[in-house]
Parts: structure tokens; C-alpha cells; sequence
């Protein structure tokens, strides 16, 4: 137990806090070591057999040995074939007999992920997928286990976008490995991602505190049903009709310049800007340079400000320092819904559908704790020209032209750039 427990208060506050920022605040290619490759038949909506081609391997093992890297490898290509498949690949027998809390964790976390990808009006079974792995850093505790820290690079190929790669870099895993019976297997598995993060912090409270795996898995099994019983909520809220009357603005706001920069740095950082991805996350302060990029100036006019003039926080009226909305999240929510007068012109809170290119989505659990921030850079319509997904760009976790639909968060608020004043 303290085993998992370790695992999980190693980055917990990392992953607790998502992208909200507080106010105190790709590697060289080389031959894949390890590969695991294999096709598998997965059903489309329309029961129609598509072959899913896939591969999980290492780019740089370090020092793992031959088991260790297949164990890892079997493991993450279990994941990503559940999500080509819609359908859990068991994974139970790659982990230690008495690791009953960390499986019923990946279960429901595994069974989560494919239930909002099935929920949603677009099709988002694979039928591709790609990993590269590196070793970090890797630690021989004192009971004989070893601590790995990873980084992995990934393509997700979906039936409904088939020319679109969606690519995810620099996602931090966190594996404990020991031997049972002279083979490797997993004590514990966290990542620094939002499946990790659709638990809400009550859990990780208890995870720290509770001494009993029933207790544990009695209370996964809670959480998930009460946010997959709000994500239903949510999804139903979207489809009601709604008229959007948008604000004028004085000046215009550069759509094409703020994807353009969007595209430029989601995988890398511009250092003319701090990076807050080790301090509570860099997802704001990405969109708000891209904003920024789009013509947007720095408002330093009235109560609410927006800037960005060097790292100290300072939320004056002043040319001086950072504000808090330009790299939190919830307070650039509350920028855009009470700025008056000068400065960004936004709908703080538009139709789910009348989003466009350049415009901000808000991730989070309710309306009032968001965690994650990213920019729409393109727009997925049907035949008839309804949009039923978008596209985005993203910091902290790199991610490139993801469907903001595949996300666990069960709340999503649009905020529509209008201009400037």
C-alpha cells in the first residue's frame, strides 16, 4: 500500500493543480530498442472491420533491462488498443497480485476514457497509433523495486479525422517495477494527464490518508460514476439552442496570426515568455501569447488587467510585471467575463458550436474550478455544416491538432474572442 501511495504523492500536487497558476509564484531520434507491434479488428460505429495498426517502444531505454522495457511497452500498447477498440484489453496479470487499488484505478480510469470517447457526436475509435518512450530517471528503492520516470511522444490517428495526427509530447509517466516469481511487474502507474486528472482532489485526499484497498476502490469507483453522470449532463447542456449576440469591438482580432503562433510553439517555448510548466502549468500563459500574437494588446485599463511584463506578479494597473489572468486559468475566466472599456472584447460563456478558429476553450469540472486552457485551431463540421468537434493547440502537456472531445473534463466553456478596445 505505501508502495502506491509513494507513486502517487510523488506528483500529486503536480497533477492536483492542472494548469491553474498561482500568484507566488523532442529528443534526438534513434533506433527503437523495444517495439511491441500488432494489428487488432475494431468495430466502427457502423460495424464496419477496420485493421488498427500500432506500435509502443523506446526510443532510449537507458538502463532497463529486456523485462522491463516489455513489460512497459505491453502495458501502454494494452491502453491505446482499448482505445482503438472501445473495449478493455486485460492488462491485470502485468502487475503484482496484491496491487488491487492501482488496477481498479487503471481499470476505471481505462473504462472512463473509452465511455467519453463513445458519448461523443464524433467517431473517436483509432485506427492508428504510435509511442516513443524515454527513460528519465530510474531509482532502486530499498525493498528491491525500482522507481522509473518516463517521457512519451504520441500519435493518435482517429476514424473521424484520417489525415490528422494527433500528436502528444513530453507526457510524464511514473512506474514502480518489482519481480514476483523472477518476472517484472507494475506495483504502481501515475501520469501527469488528464485521465489522471478526472478524479477530483477529495480522492487524492484519501488516496494519502486511507489504509484499506476496499476503501480505495469503493471510492474510485464513486468519483467515476458521479463525473461520468456530470459529463452526461454536460453533453445534453451543449445541444440546447442558444442565441449569441456578440459585443462590438473597436479593433479586430487576427484569427489566422493566433493559430499560426499556436502551431509554432505547442511543442516548444518561445523564451521571450516564462514557462510555467514545472509551477502549476503553462497552459494559460501559452494562450495567452497567442492571443497576444493575434493582435490582442495587454490591458493595463481599469479593475481587471491583462498583461504580461515580466515574471513578478503584480495585478496593478501599471506596465509592470504579470497579472494573474494571463497564466491562470479561473483568473482569465474572470477577466474576460468582467472587462469593461479598454482591452479584450470576449463572450465569456458562448454556445458550445459557435466556436471558430483562434477562439479559447476552458476545461475543467464545474464552471466555477477550471484546470486546463487551450486554443481551437480548427473547426469539425458535419454534412450539413453543424460543428460537432474542434481541433486544438496546447502547453504543459505539448498536445498538436487534438480533438478537444477526447479530453476527460466534464465541463468545457467557450470563450469567444471578439476584438480589442
Amino acid at each position: 500500500m505505501k508502495r502506491y501511495l509513494a507513486a502517487i504523492m510523488c506528483i500529486g500536487v503536480l497533477c492536483a493543480t492542472g494548469c491553474s497558476q498561482q500568484e507566488e509564484t523532442t529528443a534526438e531520434t534513434v533506433q527503437p530498442i523495444v517495439s511491441t507491434e500488432m494489428s487488432v479488428q475494431q468495430e466502427e460505429q457502423e460495424q464496419k472491420e477496420v485493421e488498427v495498426q500500432g506500435s509502443v517502444s523506446f526510443a532510449d531505454a537507458g538502463e532497463l533491462d529486456s523485462g522491463q522495457q516489455q513489460l512497459i511497452t505491453d502495458f501502454l500498447d494494452r491502453y491505446y488498443r482499448s482505445l482503438a477498440k472501445f473495449s478493455m484489453v486485460d492488462f491485470e496479470e502485468l502487475f503484482l497480485d496484491d496491487a488491487l487499488a492501482q488496477i481498479e484505478l487503471e481499470r476505471q480510469i481505462w473504462n472512463y476514457q473509452i465511455t467519453v470517447r463513445s458519448m461523443q457526436n464524433t467517431d473517436l475509435h483509432l485506427n492508428g497509433y504510435s509511442s516513443r518512450l524515454w527513460v528519465d530517471s530510474m531509482e532502486e528503492q530499498e525493498d528491491q523495486s525500482v522507481q522509473l520516470r518516463l517521457s512519451e511522444y504520441s500519435v493518435q490517428n482517429f476514424v473521424q479525422y484520417p489525415d490528422v495526427e494527433a500528436k502528444t509530447d513530453d507526457l510524464t509517466h511514473i512506474f514502480t517495477l518489482k519481480q514476483e516469481d523472477g518476472s517484472w511487474k507494475i506495483v504502481s502507474h501515475m501520469t501527469y494527464d488528464r485521465l489522471y486528472w478526472s478524479l477530483p482532489e477529495d480522492f487524492r485526499q484519501l488516496m494519502q490518508s486511507a489504509t484499506d484497498d476496499a476503501q480505495i476502490i469503493a471510492n474510485i469507483q464513486q468519483n467515476i460514476e458521479q463525473i461520468t453522470a456530470d459529463l452526461e449532463e454536460n453533453l445534453t447542456q451543449r445541444e440546447q439552442d442558444t442565441v449569441l449576440t456578440l459585443p462590438q469591438a473597436t479593433h479586430s482580432y487576427d484569427r489566422e496570426a493566433a493559430v499560426a503562433y499556436a502551431r509554432q510553439w505547442a511543442a516548444d517555448r518561445n523564451e521571450q515568455w516564462a514557462d510555467y510548466s514545472m509551477n502549476g502549468g503553462n497552459c494559460q500563459n501559452f494562450v495567452s501569447q497567442c492571443l497576444y500574437a493575434g493582435g490582442i494588446p495587454m490591458d493595463i485599463q481599469g479593475d481587471y488587467v491583462w498583461k504580461w511584463y515580466g515574471d513578478t506578479p503584480d495585478s496593478s494597473a501599471r506596465a509592470t510585471g504579470r497579472s494573474a489572468s494571463w497564466s491562470g486559468v479561473n483568473e482569465f475566466s474572470e477577466y474576460v467575463q468582467n472587462n469593461t472599456g479598454s482591452g479584450m472584447v470576449a463572450v465569456a460563456d458562448a454556445p458550445y458550436d459557435s466556436g471558430e478558429v483562434g477562439d479559447v476553450l476552458l476545461l475543467g469540472f464545474n464552471e466555477e474550478n477550471f484546470y486546463h486552457a487551450v486554443i481551437i485551431t480548427d473547426v469539425i463540421t458535419d454534412e450539413d455544416g453543424q460543428v460537432i468537434d474542434y481541433l486544438i493547440h496546447s502547453n504543459t502537456i505539448n498536445e498538436e491538432d487534438y480533438p478537444v472531445s477526447a479530453y476527460g473534463y466534464t465541463c468545457q466553456l467557450l470563450v469567444k474572442i471578439c476584438g480589442w478596445n
